[in-house]
């Protein structure tokens, strides 16, 4: 029974994502929210099995059916479009968002309708207890796929507006769930950080202050840092970064 669940679903992805939803709200508290943020594409989510270029978010009347409790806001790449259900939409109304009739929500760059309702959504959900659980789903999902081997790519700084989108974060704290939860002996795959960052001064001022405050002793062998990635370093600089707090030395702005 169960492998033809599975066939099926893969057969139409659209039952295959409602159903993913559906399946979380039993686990969610009623009225919390569901979030499905980057990561995907509506292309994957055709509704004709036979035509490949029928790919659609959900409508606002299939997400009501699968999750009537719960508020949900869907967005694929760093600021939309998206989607939402009939209690997400009088949430996200209720706090400026723009949705249309049908539960969508417009992308557009640098800024968007769903850059607005990412932002609430961040104020006004994440918390550190919130975070450590993310950080344990997107763990349980990796480890049930078999990916068992992460590298952590950073992030833009964020701002605190409208112009951070799904790709945005504080460099200096959003490594903190991960740590706690490899410190409590709960981390379930490998994690690789690498200190990606774009700066256009070629004495790197805040990349030099994020390794000062990075972590020096990660609690956990299955939690390492990497060299710096290629972006990080400064045209025409041949002194080493010094990650001064650390104790260590970062890599040479001129190594290969």
């Amino acid at each position: 029974m169960t492998r033809c669940v599975r066939i099926r679903y893969a057969r139409f992805p659209m039952l295959f994502s409602l159903a993913v939803i559906g399946a979380r709200t039993a686990e969610a508290p009623r009225d919390a929210w569901i979030t499905t943020i980057g990561g995907f594409h509506t292309n994957h989510l055709y509704a004709n099995p036979a035509d490949k270029t029928t790919g659609r978010f959900p409508t606002q009347a299939e997400l009501d059916a699968v999750a009537p409790n719960h508020p949900v806001f869907m967005m694929i790449s760093f600021t939309g479009p998206g989607a939402t259900n009939s209690a997400g939409r009088s949430i996200l109304e209720a706090n400026g968002v723009v949705v249309g009739a049908n539960g969508s929500i417009a992308g557009g760059f640098p800024s968007s309708e769903c850059t607005k309702a990412l932002l609430y959504l961040r104020q006004t959900l994440l918390n550190p207890a919130e975070r450590r659980r993310g950080t344990l789903d997107a763990m349980k999902y990796a480890a049930s796929l078999g990916v068992t081997t992460h590298i952590d790519q950073g992030a833009f700084q964020a701002v605190n507006s409208p112009l951070d989108g799904a790709a945005h974060e504080d460099n200096f704290t959003m490594h903190f769930p991960f740590l706690e939860v490899y410190e409590e002996g709960k981390g379930l795959v490998r994690l690789r950080i690498n200190f990606l960052h774009m700066e256009a001064d070629n004495a790197t001022p805040e990349l030099v202050q994020r390794l000062k405050n990075a972590f020096p002793f990660p609690p956990s062998s299955l939690l390492k840092n990497w060299p710096m990635p290629r972006e990080s370093r400064p045209v025409g600089k041949t002194t080493p970064i010094r990650a001064a707090s650390a104790g260590r030395r970062a890599p040479s702005a001129t190594r290969p």
